[in-house]
């Protein structure tokens, strides 16, 4: 019986795929705040509260772009950006307080043209 070589993946390839998965959780777990919590690590609030505030920034960009694509300014208010809600304990009381994109606390910049105007996020009112 003989078997053709070459039909396989080399377990060079299998390696290399198994490493850029793990170090995609990893990354991921990073972003989102939650590596800490993985590995039962403490952070004290204002490290909490920055990490939190960075992770709504990122966020609120994300939205930021999809809401540009707003053809009018009803599309603009009722966008994400505008409208969706980040949760952050900014006092270190254990309970998250609600903000907007918009809010002084993420102060998160975003602009689009609709109708040959400027439209920023002091619109989203």
């Amino acid at each position: 019986m003989f078997t053709k070589r070459g039909q396989s993946l080399p377990i060079n390839t299998i390696v290399i795929a198994i490493l850029a998965l793990l170090v995609l959780v990893f990354v991921i777990l990073f972003a989102t705040g939650s590596f800490g919590s993985l590995f039962g690590q403490t952070q004290n609030i204002a490290e909490s509260s920055d990490t939190s505030i960075v992770a709504a920034q990122t966020k609120c960009a994300q939205w930021c772009l999809t809401a540009q694509s707003s053809k009018t300014l009803g599309e603009w208010t009722s966008s994400k950006f505008c409208k969706d809600i980040q949760l952050i304990d900014t006092n270190g009381d254990g309970e998250s307080e609600n903000y907007l994109c918009n809010s002084e606390v993420i102060s998160a910049a975003c602009s689009t043209q609709i109708g040959g105007g400027q439209i920023t996020q002091a619109d989203c009112q």
